[in-house]
């Protein structure tokens, strides 16, 4: 809850993408939520993929261009 006080802090939109399960999801200890609530210049950590090359990476920034879908 602490996080999601944080974003409604900040200024900026709010912008909703829903979440689409792939590969096997199937005895997942931690799903994630449906809804992703993001703001522009938003700080975000990935903590899992499948990807190596995205678990080296610790932090992200939003950047959100009006027109462009992320």
């Amino acid at each position: 809850l602490h996080n999601q006080e944080a974003l409604f802090k900040m200024q900026g939109e709010l912008i909703t993408f829903d979440a689409i399960d792939e590969g096997y999801v199937t005895g997942i200890s931690c799903p994630a939520d449906l809804k992703l609530l993001i703001k522009p210049n938003a700080k975000v950590m990935i903590v899992w993929n499948v990807s190596e090359k995205v678990k080296k990476r610790y932090c992200w920034k939003v950047h959100w261009h009006q027109g462009r879908q992320a």
